[in-house]
C-alpha cells in the first residue's frame, strides 16, 4: 500500500468498541477523489436511508459548482458516487472546498459544514454550514457562512451537539481551538489553544496538527486529530465543562493515515452489516461476540 499522498487518496474502514483501538476492516478500498480533488473524508450512517454516506474534499475547481462529493452505500462494498453542487455566499469565491464534516443538529437533522475561500490562492477560509433536507435525494440548501471569531482562517471543522450545545473544533495554523454554539449561526471560542496545555507537551513536539475530528465516545468529547509531520494519530477527551483536554492518548493503529473522521454506531441494521463485511473477510473473530459501536475512514 502506499502511504497518503496528494495523488493517492483512497479511503479505508476501521471499526473500535472503544474509540480508542482501532482495527482496519480488510480488503476495503474505496474511491476518495475525483477530477476536482478529494480527501478529507467524513462518515455517517443515516438510519431513515440505510446509507453509510462519506463526504470528501473538492479542491481546485471553479467557483459556485461543486462544492464536496459524497460516497454513499448500504453494504460497505458497492459505492455510488454523487457530487454536490451548491451555490456559495456571494463573498465567497470558494475555489478550495475543504474537509465537510457531517454532524446531526439538535433537531436531528443532517448537515455539513466545510470551508470555503473566498479568493484564488489565497488562504482565506470561511466556515460554511449546510442542512441535507432530503438524505434519499442527497439535496442540501443553500450554505450559509457561520460566525466564528477569532478564526484566522482556520479550516478542518468539525461540530457535535452534546449535551444542549454544540461543541466546534477546527485547525488554525497547526493550532487547535475549540468553539461552542446554541445555534449553529454564531459561535464562541472557549479554548483558543487546546494543545497548549503543559500537560500534553510532549504531544506539542510534533508540531503540526491537522485533520481535527469531533465526536461523542462513551458520553465524553474525543477531539481526533492528525501530525501530518510525524505520521501519527492521536485523540484527546476534552471535558466539556472546563473546555480543557483531560487526557491525551496515541493511536499508533492510525498511524500512517490522514485526516479520519468517527462516527458513533447504535443502529442493529448498521451493526449487521459491518459483522458481515468482517466475517466475508474471514475477521469475524473481531465482531464476535464483541458489538461493533465505531467506525472511522481513513486514508493512506
Amino acid at each position: 500500500m502506499k502511504k497518503y499522498s496528494e495523488q493517492d487518496k483512497r479511503d479505508y474502514l476501521f471499526v473500535s468498541n472503544d474509540g480508542v483501538n482501532f482495527s482496519k476492516v480488510p480488503n476495503i478500498e474505496i474511491q476518495g477523489e475525483s477530477s476536482s480533488g478529494g480527501g478529507d473524508p467524513s462518515i455517517i450512517y443515516d438510519t431513515a436511508t440505510g446509507y453509510f454516506m462519506i463526504a470528501y474534499s473538492n479542491q481546485d475547481t471553479s467557483p459556485n459548482i461543486q462544492c464536496f462529493t459524497i460516497m454513499r452505500s448500504k453494504d460497505l462494498t458497492n459505492w455510488e458516487e454523487h457530487p454536490i453542487s451548491l451555490t456559495l455566499p456571494a463573498s465567497i469565491q470558494g475555489w478550495n472546498k475543504w474537509a465537510p464534516d457531517f454532524f446531526r443538529g439538535a433537531d436531528n437533522k443532517l448537515y455539513v459544514v466545510f470551508a470555503a475561500d473566498k479568493t484564488e490562492g489565497e488562504f482565506d477560509f470561511e466556515c460554511l454550514i449546510t442542512e441535507c433536507t432530503d438524505v434519499e435525494n442527497l439535496t442540501f440548501s443553500n450554505p450559509y457562512i457561520a460566525t466564528v471569531p477569532n478564526h484566522n482562517n482556520a479550516y478542518d471543522y468539525s461540530i457535535r451537539y452534546y449535551n444542549g450545545k454544540y461543541y466546534m473544533i477546527c485547525t488554525d495554523f497547526g493550532i487547535l481551538k475549540l468553539y461552542t454554539s446554541v445555534d449553529l449561526n454564531s459561535f464562541t471560542l472557549v479554548n483558543d489553544n487546546l494543545m497548549g496545555d503543559t500537560a500534553v507537551s510532549s504531544f506539542n513536539a510534533y508540531k503540526a496538527i491537522e485533520g481535527c475530528n469531533l465526536e461523542v465516545v462513551n458520553n465524553e468529547l474525543y477531539a481526533y486529530f492528525e501530525y501530518p509531520n510525524v505520521s501519527k494519530y492521536a485523540v484527546a477527551i476534552i471535558d466539556a465543562g472546563s473546555y480543557v483536554i483531560k487526557n491525551v492518548k496515541d493511536l499508533p493503529c492510525l498511524n500512517g493515515y490522514k485526516h479520519g473522521s468517527v462516527t458513533s454506531i447504535s443502529s442493529a441494521a448498521a451493526k449487521d452489516v459491518i459483522s458481515s463485511v468482517f466475517t466475508e473477510q474471514g475477521a469475524d473473530n473481531f465482531i464476535n461476540p464483541v458489538p461493533v459501536s465505531r467506525l472511522i475512514m481513513s486514508l493512506t
